[in-house]
């Protein structure tokens, strides 16, 4: 998969299945989907890792709905309300309760594999996310006044994974970043390092919307009011592309095999561009090359 061979690499991904570290958080008692679309049916996709993979793969509900499936979601509350908003399933229901009444079911991670996707066949139309209109108006009312290019910062991912010290540049790696003129940084870290603001202060001027961001609905209304979001592989870039938002995506040298080998694009995101380590555990490289590209963008 590292290397585009999606097709072959997501057949052999369904062994994660197998081992306790992968389990779905809870059972379903319905068959598992095989991937034949059976118009009339109900598709329960239910989320089995993070919240990212979650944004990534509920893109494909639409094609199932467009080929008569009924389609519902059973996830995180925290998603729930960017994807009603967003009108990709027939209903949706948070991990605390029961699912939705369905016919079949499958983990939002197989359909790659179910779906048949290779590298020439990733669905990668954009945006099929999108805020909710009330804090779309509320978010664009709020950061309008802002001065130069606005762009979203956000260095830490969830602590939920092991690898996310090696994903996770932190704030005093991406600090430069927040003092190219003419850009205004707009903080959207929320949890997990923001301790990092106690100690270091940025370099120019910032929002600091952190402690505001409620939800993923409320973080998709901030991000569609900026200019470009940048963020290492955390569910925040996936939302950005999602909602087909510039994006930067900083990655480390041994990032995972959604992002791929040797590519500054993604397949999956037509908007992002991905700036990954040169020298494993060194971020200077890729954000100064950032830092540069923001430069040229206030420039033109």
């Amino acid at each position: 998969m590292l290397n585009g061979r999606l097709r072959a690499g997501a057949a052999d991904y369904e062994a994660r299945l197998s081992l306790p570290t992968f389990q779905p958080s809870r059972s379903y008692s319905r068959p598992v989907w095989d991937g034949r679309v059976q118009p009339g049916k109900t598709l329960l996709i239910h989320a089995d890792r993070g919240h990212g993979d979650a944004i990534q793969f509920i893109r494909y509900a639409r094609p199932l709905r467009a080929q008569g499936m009924r389609v519902v979601f059973h996830g995180p509350e925290g998603l729930l309300d960017l994807f009603r908003a967003s009108d990709l399933v027939d209903d949706l229901s948070g991990l605390d309760g029961p699912p939705p009444a369905h016919d079949l079911q499958i983990p939002i991670m197989s359909l790659i594999h179910r779906m048949g996707t290779d590298l020439d066949s990733v669905p990668a139309a954009v945006p099929y996310l999108r805020a909710p209109d009330a804090a779309a108006r509320r978010w664009a009312d709020r950061l309008a006044g802002l001065p130069g290019l606005k762009a979203g910062l956000v260095w830490h991912g969830s602590v939920a994974f092991p690898y996310h010290r090696q994903r996770s540049p932190g704030f005093e790696a991406v600090r430069p970043l927040t003092g190219v003129p003419d850009v205004t940084a707009i903080l959207l870290q929320v949890a997990h390092g923001r301790s990092d603001l106690e100690r270091l202060r940025p370099l120019g001027p910032v929002l600091d919307l952190g402690s505001e961001l409620r939800d993923f609905a409320d973080i998709a209304a901030a991000i569609q009011a900026l200019d470009i979001v940048i963020s290492p592989c955390t569910a925040v870039a996936h939302l950005a592309g999602a909602l087909g938002k510039s994006v930067a995506v900083l990655l480390d040298q041994g990032a995972e095999w959604r992002w791929m080998f040797g590519r500054t694009d993604s397949p999956w995101y037509p908007t992002a561009r991905l700036y990954r380590q040169s020298v494993f555990g060194d971020w200077s490289e890729p954000v100064d090359r950032l830092r540069r590209d923001l430069a040229a963008m206030t420039a033109t």
